[in-house]
Order: structure tokens, then C-alpha cells, then sequence
């Protein structure tokens, strides 16, 4: 990664850490981010461990990250998913640092 996109996420981060409505940040996050790592979509994944579900934020307002996916999820109002043995509980284990335990346990 060069110096400036790095700087550019690191100023994302502290306006992400000031924005306290989830509309507003996904579109932050789009909006900012996405011409950094020029992805198509976007998932925002809230997860409840206790109660074993996660939520796309990004699929409930398919204004904002319009996709196939999204409109399907938001189409069917699919809302909490069940997060044990999905590919979003892969990827979350997946993401291990040496020192760390994986997210989904922070």
C-alpha cells in the first residue's frame, strides 16, 4: 500500500469513529473507501455471538450499495441470519492475528 492511501485510511478511520448513524456511515464508507479498493459491493456485517446471528447492514439499504445481493436480501427482508457455519463466520475466524484471538471472539 503507498504512503497516501494509507494516510487516506487512517483519516477515514477518525471520521468513522465520529459517525453515529449507520446510514451515514456505510455511505462513508463507500464513498471513501471504494475508490481506494475499487470492490464492487459491500457487506457490513453487525454480529451477536450470544444469540448466534449477524446482520448486512449494507443489504438493508440497497439505496446505498446497490447490488443484485443486496436488493435480493433486502427484497426478502432476510434480516438477522443465523452466523454459525457461514462465510462470514469463515472469514471473521479466518482473521487472525499472531498476538490476537480471531475477531469473533474480541
Amino acid at each position: 500500500m503507498q504512503k497516501e492511501e494509507l494516510k487516506t485510511l487512517v483519516d477515514i478511520s477518525k471520521l468513522i469513529a465520529e459517525v453515529k448513524d449507520k446510514e451515514e456511515l456505510l455511505k462513508l464508507i463507500i464513498d471513501k473507501i471504494k475508490p481506494i479498493f475499487h470492490f464492487h459491493d459491500i457487506g457490513l456485517f453487525i454480529v451477536n455471538e450470544e444469540e448466534d446471528y449477524h446482520i448486512d447492514w449494507a443489504a438493508e439499504m440497497p439505496g446505498i450499495s446497490p447490488s443484485e445481493a443486496n436488493q435480493l436480501y433486502f427484497d426478502n427482508q432476510y434480516g438477522k441470519i443465523p452466523h454459525k457455519g457461514t462465510p462470514v463466520e469463515w472469514i471473521m475466524s479466518a482473521m487472525v492475528l499472531p498476538h490476537r484471538t480471531p475477531i469473533t471472539r474480541m
